[in-house]
């Protein structure tokens, strides 16, 4: 995420509902396509491509570092997505409480799925397992996408009635 190929990109304020909602549509478009083993039945949670799973923490992570590291060039530091949400937190950028959240999630998520490979086993757990954990991923996308999505809709919306009203008075 970090590193040296990222080193000097910074977006200005404009720019970031822009890479905010290619980030979200990236995402999307990934839960589309998912792979028949990575599919879930019910009751299940994907550890990895999962909603509140390690690619979604793993895409904030990309998003913050890609939207503010012109602010705070430390971000491009470290690769991990650990240390990046250290610095996240010590910068103020996530509430610290968050970033604790979010480590703790990606660390019991990535030695869940180890233990799973080890047992040559899919990263699929219980839906139940991992409740808190999920939650504070998907509570911290929401606050970081959700007016992205909104305006999304907003503008499909818009877009339709646009049509709509084009319909008619060209009738």
């Amino acid at each position: 995420v970090g590193g040296p190929g990222v080193a000097g990109v910074g977006l200005g304020a404009g720019a970031e509902a822009a890479l905010a909602r290619e980030v979200h549509a990236m995402r999307e478009k990934m839960r589309a396509h998912l792979r028949a083993d990575e599919k879930v039945q019910d009751g299940e949670f994907h550890l990895k491509q999962g909603v509140g799973g390690i690619v979604d923490i793993e895409f904030m992570v990309q998003y913050a570092v890609l939207a503010w590291s012109h602010r705070v060039p430390e971000l491009t530091r470290w690769s991990d997505n650990v240390r990046i949400l250290e610095t996240l937190g010590r910068e103020g950028l996530f509430a610290q409480r968050e970033c604790d959240a979010l480590k703790q999630a990606y660390l019991a998520y990535r030695s869940a799925a180890h233990q799973l490979s080890l047992q040559q086993q899919p990263g699929i757990v219980p839906e139940g397992g991992f409740v808190a954990a999920r939650e504070a991923v998907r509570t911290k996308w929401q606050q970081l996408f959700a007016p992205i999505v909104n305006d999304i809709v907003n503008d499909t919306a818009n877009d339709a009635a646009v049509e709509t009203t084009n319909d008619k008075t060209e009738k």
